[in-house]
């Protein structure tokens, strides 16, 4: 067998291409189409009005909706067989490494969020990976809908939070949605895709689950 230094962990890895600039990208155009749909309401419609927004509370409620969109993978995932090998809020990565579990703090990865998920008793039928994948996008509507209401009902809260969290699990459940790729990285509804179109590529994202399982059990390429 030939050598793996990288995967040994005998040799660091070569580090990763920041990503912040298209997310970057991203942000802007979203902040650019609120700012329209805003103004287009000004006058527009008298007895109704867009949600309230606070920027000084974005990114602790923008974290929130993270949490509730890889909390809907991780329940989803159990429901359909998985288990869970690592969860990531923002910048907060936690991963499961052997028996024990490893927290760390990760600036390059500030803006978003993942869960790992590995395998576990059931098999990687497209039907069990789908409701995983969708977990995320059903618990940020669920969310939305939950803001929405409320909204509704009792304003906007304190300091706005309420619309401002509307606002961050609506931008969160678009950008898991929409189905596009950025390198080897791909949005829910892209990977929900690929599950059902595209079975060569399905069946390399279900060799990397694979892969990753046994990484977190704390095993070693040789040893597999």
């Amino acid at each position: 067998m030939s050598a793996t230094p990288i995967l040994d962990l005998e040799q660091a890895p070569p580090r990763p291409s920041s990503g912040f600039l298209p997310r970057l990208i991203q942000i802007a155009i979203g902040f650019v189409i609120g700012g329209i749909l805003i103004l287009e309401d000004r006058n527009g419609l008298p007895n109704w009005h867009w949600p309230p927004f606070n920027a000084w509370l974005f990114l602790p409620v923008y974290y929130a909706a993270i949490a509730i969109h890889e909390i809907g993978h991780f329940i989803a995932g159990a429901l359909a067989g998985f288990d869970a090998g690592g969860i990531s809020i923002g910048a907060f990565d936690f991963a499961k490494s052997g028996k024990r579990w490893t927290a760390r703090f990760d600036r390059r990865r500030w803006l978003g969020g993942f869960f790992k998920p590995l395998i576990g008793t059931a098999g990687l039928t497209p039907s069990r990976c789908a409701w995983m994948v969708a977990g995320g996008p059903l618990a940020s509507i669920a969310l939305t809908l939950l803001c929405a209401s409320s909204l509704i009902r009792y304003g906007g809260g304190a300091w706005e939070w309420i619309g401002t969290l509307f606002w961050a699990s609506s931008f969160t459940l678009a950008i898991s949605a929409i189905p596009f790729s950025e390198k080897l990285n791909k949005t829910d509804g892209a990977l929900i895709w690929q599950l059902f179109r595209r079975p060569g590529r399905t069946r390399s994202w279900t060799a990397l689950l694979a892969i990753q399982t046994e990484d977190a059990n704390g095993l070693r390429p040789r040893e597999w």
